[in-house]
Formats: structure tokens, C-alpha cells, sequence
């Protein structure tokens, strides 16, 4: 739960922060986050909010990073949702606003496509900075293990871009979706962090209801189950009340599965929610996935 991204001060940078903070600026963040939230004030309006866990970009730049562990390996998901190529770069951030040259690496996106590459290559720690064409687009903390690496898994960091916070993990059954069919994430919630998981059930598209809709699928949310947490469901929602358990578990897992429309349209799909903290405060959630044609 990837803390969807982060602003440059720059005046020509698009500006992004985890949208639908449930808290002020720097409450219910890790520090780091608290850091940049004063930052992030003095640099302008946000133009768009990610919700979540590991984006940047999607907005104006329609581009899209999120940070996965595979077995002990660092990945990034990369997705692009233009018509033509996007050139991603990174390179290493001595402070927001400051990026430190050569670039560390540089990958190809095809027109409205996705691509997992490896990121082992790149520092464990610091910041990492991110541009498209030449773009400046905000930067992320750099992969670090959460310690949870088997399987596929994204954990917390620094403006939900993936991290080392494993207090809040999303453990991925398949990384690539289909159209027309289910699949399921594991939300993995460390006892005693947050007091209740929002899960989204709405399909549609990203931000729909704005100007702007960003063109990237919804799945529905069709059942969420966990055996130590009690789940409710409203019309928008699932709810997971995590401060008052069923039994007592170091970790609990909630059990998502949603569904894709026949004719789903984009490289990736998104799934979104929001989650409060026990301490208060709280952030917006936002995954992908990749879809698969």
C-alpha cells in the first residue's frame, strides 16, 4: 500500500500526494511522509490525487509506477496510457527538487501497454527520481524489503510508493488480469496499526465523476472474507474493522476478489479504497494490476 506519490517542487513538475488524505498534512504518516507533506505545502496546488500505493504520474502524465516484490526480487509495474511511447528514467534524488545525475536506468513503454522490469540494480536506499520524455514526474523511496518477499507483494512507503512499511502489504495471486474474469488480492494488516480498511465495490473508471476521468478500469469488488476480522458491507463498500477482531493474529488477512468487465480497456486496472489509523489520521489506497489482452 504502495505513501500513490510524491510532488517536486518544480514549478512545471505535476504535482501528486496521496489525494483523499483522511489526515491533515503529516498526521498518520511516517515521518519521511510528515517531511514531504511540509514540503509538498509550499509547492502549489496538487493537481491530482493517487489514492494510493505506488502511482505517479497518472493524471496530466498518464503514467503509471508502482513498486512489487517477487520472490525476493525488486520489480516496478510501469504502465503508459498514451498513444505514443513513453521513456521512463530514474535516476537518484538528493532532496526533493534535486536530482542527482547520470540516470540510474531507462525503459522503454510502449503506446497504452505495460511492462514489469527489474529494479535490483537500483540503491536500497535515499530517493529515487522519475521523468517521462523528459518530464519531471515525482520521485519515490527506492526499493527496500519489507521482509514479506515471497510471492508478489507491495508494501508501504514514502507516499504509498512501495517500501519497507509493512504494516499494510497487498499479496498478489496473479500479477497480469483478465477481462471478464476474477482474481484476488490479499490484504495483509499488521494488529493494532489501523482501525478499519475501506474496500471500494464501484466499477467505472478511475476518477469517474471528474472532467478528466483517468482512462483506466475498475473491477468490481464481488466478496470480501477474513477469518479473524468482521467484514460489513454498505453499497460502496466493504469495511474491515481491524480494531476489533474476531481472534487475535500478529497479521490478518483479508481475502478481496473482484472482477473485471468482459471489454475492459487499459494496460492496468486499479482497485481502490482507504484505510484508517489507529493513531488517526488515515490515507487513500490505490493497486494496479496488469491487464492482460
Amino acid at each position: 500500500m504502495a505513501r500513490l506519490l510524491i510532488p517536486l517542487v518544480f514549478s512545471a513538475v505535476l504535482l501528486l500526494r496521496p489525494a483523499t488524505s483522511l489526515a491533515g498534512p503529516g498526521r498518520g504518516h511516517t515521518t519521511a511522509q510528515a517531511r514531504w507533506d511540509r514540503l509538498s505545502s509550499r509547492a502549489g496546488p496538487m493537481a491530482v490525487s493517487s489514492m494510493g500505493d505506488y502511482v505517479i504520474g497518472i493524471g496530466d502524465q498518464s503514467v503509471f509506477v508502482q513498486e512489487l516484490w517477487q520472490n525476493g526480487n525488486p520489480l516496478y509495474l510501469l504502465a503508459n496510457t498514451r498513444d505514443t511511447a513513453v521513456t521512463m528514467v530514474t535516476a537518484c534524488c538528493g532532496e526533493p527538487g534535486r536530482v542527482i545525475e547520470p540516470p540510474l536506468a531507462r525503459w522503454e513503454v510502449k503506446p497504452h501497454s505495460y511492462r514489469f522490469v527489474d529494479a535490483s540494480a537500483l540503491p536500497r536506499s535515499g530517493l529515487l527520481a522519475f521523468s517521462a520524455n523528459g518530464t519531471k514526474i515525482g520521485w519515490m523511496t527506492a526499493p527496500a524489503s519489507c521482509g514479506r518477499e515471497a510471492g508478489a507483494i507491495t508494501c508501504c512507503g514514502l507516499n504509498e510508493s512501495g517500501g519497507c512499511d509493512s504494516d499494510l502489504a497487498v499479496r498478489y495471486e496473479t500479477l497480469e488480469a483478465r477481462g471478464g474474469r476474477q482474481f484476488t488480492l490479499m490484504f495483509e494488516i499488521r494488529s493494532g496499526t489501523y482501525t478499519k480498511v475501506v474496500l471500494n465495490k464501484f466499477r467505472g473508471r478511475l476518477f469517474d465523476g471528474r472532467p478528466d476521468p483517468i482512462p483506466l478500469p475498475i473491477p468490481d469488488l464481488v466478496g470480501v472474507t477474513a477469518s479473524t476480522l468482521p467484514v460489513s458491507e454498505t453499497d460502496s463498500a466493504f469495511v474491515v474493522e481491524t480494531n476489533h477482531p474476531l481472534s487475535e493474529a500478529p497479521i490478518h488477512t483479508v481475502y478481496a476478489t473482484y472482477r473485471l468487465p468482459e471489454q475492459a480497456v487499459g494496460p492496468i486496472a486499479c482497485v481502490t479504497g482507504g484505510v484508517y489509523l489507529a493513531r488517526g489520521g488515515g490515507y487513500g489506497l490505490l493497486r494496479g494490476i496488469a491487464l492482460k489482452h
